[in-house]
């Protein structure tokens, strides 16, 4: 493709998914889920050396004692600072941050040799998939993905110590980035050229488990264990859980729950039994999968083993009983399901793929627009009410949050009190 060309597609992306982001996505008017926490704690610190090392000293010791994430510390320090207690502040970085990372994928694509057209499935991805909306109303999610896809780009352009840097920047950001640095490797193996410095990012995972080993957190395997031990059931609903989100590319299971045939307070292997549920679950997952298999059976077979790898690589560790079975973990899988929906026009079935991405854009953004523009203003208007009435009481009022499964998402994105 031409520069002039790019330059174009770039340009009307880049509109299209500006107007977009803070065209249909009302900005909250509420901080939610720990969000206050955080930024009560780091807005005192110094803009320093001092303060960025007592940042990541907390977030290794208080908010992730069993994780290692300074980049993440250091980004959070940095919008904390800038933006201190103004939700609207952080929604506009998170939004120019979605905005740049829809552009990026549709570059990256295009450089993977995807046709310009079908690249734009990278930006309906980034844009519709409820996995993104998380990152648009919390800090810390958005930027690292950024950087991780900024890195592939450079990299597949030929640099090499640039993308390091930011795979870096994402790694120590989310441990699920790690993903990424297979990614030249798998490249090499199913698509070609075969490339020697494509050894290089796995040194990376060795830098990471040194410095997880000098943080002290927990060791990975004796957790899954303690896990397994406290709680059986693990062994099914985490594999369930992220593999629903991948069928359904970016869909938490919670989103079954809301329909009004389902039953209410029913464990989720219950729910399922139920043949109203099953048809539901058929529906829901049917057009993820039905372009999945058009791809295999009609694409070029090097990219979609590519996509394929990719996948595996970015959603079956989240299946162990590790942390949390998260949708917006689904960020790091954005990229090889648009290549692999781009393989699937191979099989020139446009009314099919026409009605797979109609049915799949449409459930993905009326859980978007239901959460950010009616429940989030909603429970907002709650938390804000409630806040004004401790406040005024004259008392000392002691206040507990705790995540609620609310909406189309795991946690709820339930708002919380602002500091008193």
């Amino acid at each position: 493709m031409t520069p002039t060309a790019t330059r174009v597609w770039s340009v009307f992306i880049l509109a299209y998914v500006s107007l977009y982001v803070f065209g249909v996505h009302r900005p909250p008017d509420s901080f939610i889920s720990e969000q206050p926490w955080i930024v009560w704690k780091l807005m005192a610190l110094p803009w320093s050396f001092g303060g960025i090392s007592d940042a990541i000293q907390w977030v290794a010791t208080s908010q992730a004692p069993t994780l290692v994430r300074p980049a993440r510390a250091v980004i959070w320090l940095a919008m904390s600072k800038a933006f201190a207690c103004i939700p609207h502040g952080y929604y506009i970085v998170n939004g120019v941050t979605l905005v740049a990372a829809a552009w990026v994928t549709w570059l990256l694509l295009v450089r993977l040799d995807v046709r310009p057209p079908r690249a734009l499935l990278g930006v309906l991805l980034v844009g519709v998939s409820l996995s993104t909306l998380y990152p648009l109303v919390f800090f810390g999610y958005g930027q690292p993905l950024l950087a991780a896809l900024v890195g592939l780009w450079w990299w597949f352009r030929g640099a090499t110590l640039g993308p390091l840097c930011l795979w870096s920047i994402a790694l120590f950001s989310h441990e699920t980035y790690a993903a990424v640095l297979v990614v030249p490797l798998l490249h090499g193996w199913c698509v070609g050229p075969r490339e020697r410095r494509a050894v290089l990012p796995l040194a990376m995972i060795v830098v990471y488990g040194l410095v997880r080993h000098w943080q002290g957190a927990v060791p990975l395997w004796p957790s899954i264990s303690q896990n397994l031990v406290e709680y059986p059931d693990a062994a099914f609903e985490y594999p369930v859980r992220v593999g629903f989100t991948l069928i359904t590319a970016g869909l938490p299971i919670e989103t079954l729950r809301l329909l009004p045939w389902a039953p209410a307070y029913t464990r989720l292997r219950d729910m399922m039994a139920e043949p109203a549920m099953l048809a539901s679950l058929a529906v829901v997952v049917a057009p993820v999968l039905v372009m999945g298999w058009l791809a295999i059976r009609y694409g070029r077979g090097g990219r979609v083993a590519f996509a394929l790898a990719w996948l595996g690589a970015a959603m079956v560790p989240l299946m162990l009983p590790a942390g949390t079975p998260e949708s917006v973990h689904f960020l790091g899988a954005l990229a090889p399901m648009a290549i692999l929906w781009s393989e699937a026009f191979a099989s020139r079935r446009y009314v099919v793929l026409a009605v797979c991405l109609t049915l799949r854009g449409g459930m993905h953004m009326t859980a978007r627009l239901m959460s950010i523009n009616r429940d989030l203003p909603a429970m907002s208007r709650a938390v804000q009410e409630i806040h004004r009435l401790a406040a005024s009481s004259g008392e000392r009022i002691g206040i507990l949050f705790a995540p609620a499964q609310i909406g189309f998402h795991v946690y709820g994105m339930l708002p919380t009190m602002p500091a008193l």
